[in-house]
């Protein structure tokens, strides 16, 4: 049975959609095919961008300005912002290893990012993150550790951290700054100086409207809090870059009525797509890339629970 995929583009604030014409091959490509523009890259070469590598939606990226749904393989170059929404966590793949683990209703700008390789072969990597809102873990592999120069740094709302081989949780929001150091050290440029985290443990807050505080330490609960808010849960509507599970929805012999809907589905952080089934004419948008069985009925159900989606009809597949 042969789909096909109805190319659009869309914007929140840009109307319903604007066709990109033609149909695009419904068909995953074969292991050894290329990849689309911005979706991949070549053996060898340098990854100079942030990569979304899980993604449990809703999750929107904005790129100049549009807003777009999220999806798993995403490239997130300087400028970029992500946000995720109720329920929703990420984990992005920054261009030397670490990953960065973001927690639901978070919003975190890409605001510098410059990765570079001298003729010797060193890697150097200048990044500032800025969280405007909510949760966010930064975790930094053994491998990461071991190549070139990094300057790596999260932007609160009164502080930023430097991460020095780290693994490291932070939030913000419009009471109060925290951190918490897991391992390793980090600095922290705070309005009131200059502080740092050295013990695993250490933990640090400041709310605005209160005098500062000392570095503390973080009760066990305190700990299991942190890394419940970033944490990414298996089955409950996983996105991977090869996972072969889908959501389909509404099936319909009427486009523009599938267009709609995936349209409304795309505003509301689901990455969604309208399909042609060639033989028979009729359309229906599918959410793809699910992890498994569990994920894509946890995010069917999460779809159907989404104020202005209940009415969709839906199941899920296996991709052919």
């Amino acid at each position: 049975m042969r789909w096909q995929r109805r190319g659009f583009a869309v914007g929140v604030c840009g109307g319903l959609a604007s066709l990109s014409g033609g149909l695009l091959a419904a068909e995953p490509p074969a292991a050894n095919a290329p990849r689309p523009a911005g979706r991949g890259r070549e053996r060898g070469a340098e990854r100079t961008a942030i990569r979304a590598e899980v993604v449990q939606s809703p999750a929107w990226v904005w790129r100049n300005g549009v807003q777009q749904p999220l999806q798993p393989g995403d490239s997130l170059p300087q400028g970029t912002e992500v946000q995720t929404g109720p329920g929703a966590t990420l984990a992005l793949r920054m261009p030397e290893g670490s990953v960065v683990y973001l927690g639901e209703q978070t919003r975190m700008a890409v605001q510098q990012l410059m990765v570079t390789r001298s003729t010797q072969g060193e890697l150097s990597l200048s990044t500032l993150l800025r969280l405007v809102d909510g949760f966010v873990r930064y975790a930094t592999t053994p491998l990461a550790k071991a190549v070139g120069r990094r300057d790596v740094r999260i932007g609160l709302r009164t502080s930023t951290l430097g991460i020095r081989g780290t693994d490291v949780w932070a939030m913000t929001d419009a009471v109060h700054d925290a951190a918490c150091l897991f391992e390793g050290r980090i600095g922290l440029t705070t309005q009131q100086g200059e502080l740092a985290l050295e013990q695993p443990s250490a933990f640090w807050a400041w709310f605005f409207e209160r005098a500062p505080t000392p570095v503390g330490v973080a009760t066990p609960a305190e700990l299991a809090k942190f890394m419940a808010s970033v944490e990414v849960r298996p089955g409950q509507g996983l996105a991977v870059e090869n996972g072969v599970w889908r959501v389909e929805l509404s099936p319909s012999a009427d486009y523009r009525m599938a267009l709609r809907n995936a349209v409304a589905l795309r505003q509301s952080g689901y990455a969604a797509h309208v399909w042609e089934r060639a033989a028979s004419g009729r359309f229906a948008v599918e959410i793809r890339h699910l992890a498994t069985q569990a994920d894509a009925e946890a995010l069917l159900a999460r779809v159907r629970s989404t104020p202005g989606l209940e009415q969709l009809e839906g199941r899920v597949g296996r991709l052919a």
